[in-house]
């Protein structure tokens, strides 16, 4: 059975859950791939949120703005960003077969990622109370590095050690 990741559905492609057998693709590049999105995706919705937050509850937006500035700074964030950028670029082409077909992957996932931002504006825009609390017990996680600010390598342990073998692994390839 083939595990079908969102992105790689709109393009007719599927990947390889864990284990699985393939004629053609390591079941280890599979998982990285799927470890890949799933950490960028996370990173970039923290960002989407906090940029949300600063928009929405504008008596705290500056303090939005500096959190979504030191997240973007933090040396794990950035590095993570760098690689899952690269590992999903690399093994996306490789699927779709072309720079084209990546480039269309690509496309597909950013207006994903903005139909999402566009219902979670919706949802906070219905309840703007509600939304201005979690905000701000957002920017109180990101003081205390909990919740989803801790570590990657906590929230995401099995992604970041796919991510890293698969650099081991791209290393060799080279």
């Amino acid at each position: 059975m083939r595990k079908v990741c969102p992105l790689l559905l709109l393009l007719g492609l599927s990947v390889n859950p864990a284990g699985a057998q393939s004629t053609s693709r390591d079941p280890g590049r599979d998982d990285a791939l799927n470890a890949a999105i799933s950490v960028s995706t996370h990173i970039d919705f923290m960002f989407r949120r906090l940029s949300l937050c600063a928009e929405l509850d504008v008596r705290n937006s500056a303090t939005y703005t500096l959190i979504s500035a030191q997240y973007l700074r933090d040396t794990t964030i950035a590095d993570a960003i760098n690689k899952t950028e690269h590992l999903i670029d690399t093994e996306v082409r490789s699927i779709a077969g072309s720079q084209e077909g990546a480039e269309k992957a690509k496309t597909i996932r950013k207006q994903e990622a903005e139909k999402l931002y566009q219902k979670r504006r919706q949802q906070a825009l219905a309840a703007p109370s509600q939304f201005q609390q979690d905000c701000r017990q957002l920017a109180q996680s990101f003081l205390l590095r909990q919740g989803p600010f801790r570590p990657l390598r906590t929230i995401y342990p099995k992604e970041m050690s796919d991510i890293d073998i698969w650099y081991v692994f791209e290393a060799a390839r080279e």
